[in-house]
């Protein structure tokens, strides 16, 4: 879990509005957002301070949310991180192919805020349990 009072969550969406909305949700449950338009700023973010999980997006401009999630599971230093994909996409292909990136949990929009806060509490929870 975070070293820090509040956990710090990426959030990867390319559309202003839902990221804005993202970032007001998690600071209404004392989360700590890192706001990202695409992968590429995602990846600078990364860079510059380890978040304690990733909400991502699928359908981003340039590389898309599955590209980056593997990219995430695969480095050494972000796998152990928790991805939570929020996407529009719910064929259960698009739900396949996520979970073979290696997201940890997979909700569609629109969504419940609650909802959302506790599968992103239960993914930091099994993080913990997982490591070493």
């Amino acid at each position: 879990m975070p070293t820090h009072d509040r956990p710090r969550v990426l959030v990867v969406e390319d559309e202003p509005d839902m990221n804005n909305l993202l970032a007001d949700v998690l600071r209404a449950f004392d989360f700590q957002p890192v706001q990202a338009a695409d992968g590429r700023e995602a990846l600078d973010r990364l860079g510059e301070q380890r978040p304690d999980a990733v909400i991502l997006d699928l359908m981003l401009p340039g590389m898309s949310g599955y590209e980056l999630c593997r990219r995430l599971k695969t480095s050494g230093e972000t796998a152990p991180i928790p991805v939570l994909i929020l996407t529009a996409l719910d064929r259960e292909t698009d739900r396949r192919t996520a979970y073979e990136a290696g997201a940890d949990d997979y909700m569609t929009k629109p969504f419940a805020p609650e909802t959302l806060i506790e599968r992103l509490r239960a993914c930091l929870r099994e993080a913990r349990r997982a490591r070493p």
